[in-house]
């Protein structure tokens, strides 16, 4: 299997975004510390273990071929094989990496927040639950699935305080309200999968709108956070910039603008990671 069909199906671009906000995390909380590196490998892990756990469950679900978002195309049994020993490295790696972290010492609530990610990504998926059709909970689940990795960095080091509940409280938000655009996208894979999720109830017209309101509720928690860490504020332009965006697609009821979104969002990310790595660093 060449390199490049590998790193698509272990999905790598997507667990490491939400690894990223584990390391977020981290630079908020100023502390760079060796102990983090064992955190960061079990987010990785467990982003591992979530995202190829969903690949397998979407494929057995019929819904991997048409799913836009993945970009897998058809799965062979060698991509089975390869998925399956990709999630099971995720969980024992995750697992390893969640129990080391615990017996090191420090807060625990550290270990507590990475297995809410592993819990969650396995609900999401897994047959027997299958949160992702459940209307209202996959919104829920998504926007969980970034914001557990984000408290578990800062809480590694630092109690909960208004810096970490309201950038917690806004990414969650923004995430939730992103996925709703995102299920525009993924419709009519849904529907053909048997998916009834609230995307699909709401319509693209609602949907959308209840997506511009979690995205403006969202930028009322980061302006808290960013009297506590002023930096932030470079960044309120961002939400402006999506709310346009938004706008944009309620208009012409076209998905267009999420892939622009996607980007931007992405953008956002490590020009967030740059900026607070330069600060820590200083």
């Amino acid at each position: 299997m060449n390199p490049g069909r590998l790193l698509r199906l272990s999905r790598a671009r997507e667990f490491s975004t939400n690894a990223g906000q584990y390391a977020v995390g981290v630079l908020m909380a100023d502390a760079l510390h060796p102990s983090a590196l064992l955190g960061l490998a079990a987010t990785l892990s467990a982003g591992l273990f979530v995202f190829t756990f969903n690949t397998l469950a979407d494929h057995q679900a019929g819904q991997t071929v048409e799913n836009p978002g993945k970009a897998l195309g058809a799965l062979d049994a060698a991509d089975l094989r390869v998925s399956r020993a990709l999630r099971n490295l995720g969980l024992a790696g995750a697992l390893a990496c969640i129990l080391l972290l615990a017996a090191a010492g420090g807060r625990l609530l550290a270990p507590a927040f990475l297995l809410g990610y592993l819990l969650v990504g396995y609900l999401y998926s897994s047959p027997a639950f299958r949160w992702k059709g459940v209307p209202g909970l996959e919104v829920v689940c998504n926007g969980l699935a970034h914001a557990l990795p984000f408290f578990a960095g800062y809480l590694q080091f630092r109690a909960p305080d208004r810096l970490s509940v309201c950038y917690g409280a806004s990414f969650f938000l923004f995430v939730a309200s992103y996925y709703l655009l995102h299920c525009v996208e993924d419709d009519r894979a849904d529907r053909r999968a048997g998916l009834r999720n609230l995307c699909g109830i709401l319509g693209v017209a609602r949907s959308v709108k209840l997506a511009m309101g979690g995205t403006a509720a969202a930028m009322v928690p980061f302006t808290l956070a960013a009297t506590r860490l002023p930096i932030l504020f470079i960044f309120l332009p961002f939400f402006a910039i999506s709310l346009a965006l938004e706008l944009k697609m309620l208009r012409t009821g076209s998905p267009g603008p999420v892939a622009r979104l996607r980007r931007i969002g992405r953008l956002y990310g490590l020009a967030l990671f740059a900026v607070l790595a330069v600060r820590a660093w200083m």
